[in-house]
């Protein structure tokens, strides 16, 4: 079985839709629901209580967690863990639908080949067109490099591959395999925190691999619009890509990485001061490399130094 784990904070607008491509979708895969609701304001308690998601669902297992404070995505997922009966797990956020026959192409390619610990679909927006979802994983400053001049490295989203990680939207792992590694890292709030797992996967020796038959309409980013502008959520993210590197490369790496972007956002910042574009916004990623260089980045990252 199948327990399907949805993370939901003020998605009252969207996660109905989610639900019913779940139900939906043509599968022959058994499956539950669980929706682990994060102190929503917007009536998603009420309506998760109520006898609509089950109507949605109809014959599917559905399981309303409520927490008593917002848990953020990763702890959010683990209580959602904590509560599920199936032998996979199938990470999802609450702006997806669930396309044909998504769910059993993603377990039957889990269930290929021994060596395989977690598989994603490939996401689409809501116009058909693809959402990119592969990265390289951990930086480097040739990386860093490459992304600013443009010139990094594009994954083919054809073909069915091992890759180093995913975006946290639409993840199906093994039990047997979040119980060797671990569940998401705690210390993640929003952003990262499926990163960070990805490489755990990639050093368990187990492969994380992209099905690209499987698809899954992602409409991105609907969280975290109601909870930040655009400007927060992207130094969040830098943040997270800081924590991130902590736990995984050594601090030399670390300190070497935060020199190279600190340069990268500084000429940003001059060329948009010369060409009279807003930049202030720019000040607070060089502030954040500048502690990271010296080492101070980490209480910075996890919000223990403003």
């Amino acid at each position: 079985m199948i327990s399907v784990i949805i993370v939901n904070w003020n998605g009252k607008d969207f996660l109905p839709d989610c639900l019913r491509s779940i139900s939906n979708c043509k599968r022959n895969t058994k499956i539950e629901v669980l929706v682990v609701d994060n102190v929503s304001d917007d009536g998603s308690r009420e309506w998760l209580t109520s006898e609509k998601p089950m109507k949605i669902l109809s014959d599917v297992p559905f399981k309303a967690i409520l927490s008593e404070e917002n848990l953020g995505f990763g702890r959010g997922n683990n209580l959602g863990i904590e509560n599920a009966g199936g032998e996979y797990f199938f990470f999802l956020n609450p702006d997806t639908i669930i396309v044909d026959s998504a769910i059993d192409r993603l377990c039957e390619a889990l269930q290929s080949d021994s060596t395989i610990g977690a598989v994603s679909p490939k996401l689409l927006n809501n116009d058909r067109s693809l959402q990119e979802s592969i990265s390289d994983g951990l930086p480097s400053p040739l990386k860093i490099i490459a992304q600013a001049l443009g010139i990094s490295r594009k994954w083919d989203h054809t073909k069915l591959c091992a890759v180093p990680v995913v975006w946290g939207t639409a993840i199906l792992a093994k039990r047997s395999l979040i119980d060797e590694i671990g569940a998401f890292d705690p210390d993640f709030f929003m952003y990262g925190e499926d990163v960070e797992l990805c490489i755990r996967i990639g050093k368990s020796g187990k492969k994380l691999v992209f099905v690209p038959n499987a698809e899954v309409i992602h409409l991105g980013g609907k969280s975290s619009e109601q909870a930040w502008e655009a400007s927060e959520t992207t130094l969040r993210k830098d943040k997270a890509d800081i924590l991130i590197q902590y736990k995984c490369l050594p601090r030399w790496k670390v300190s070497a990485n935060s020199a190279i972007r600190g340069f990268v956002y500084s000429a940003a910042f001059l060329r948009r001061l010369l060409l009279g574009q807003p930049s202030s916004f720019l000040k607070e990623h060089i502030r954040l490399h500048f502690y990271t260089i010296f080492d101070g980045g980490f209480e910075v990252a996890n919000g223990s130094k403003r």
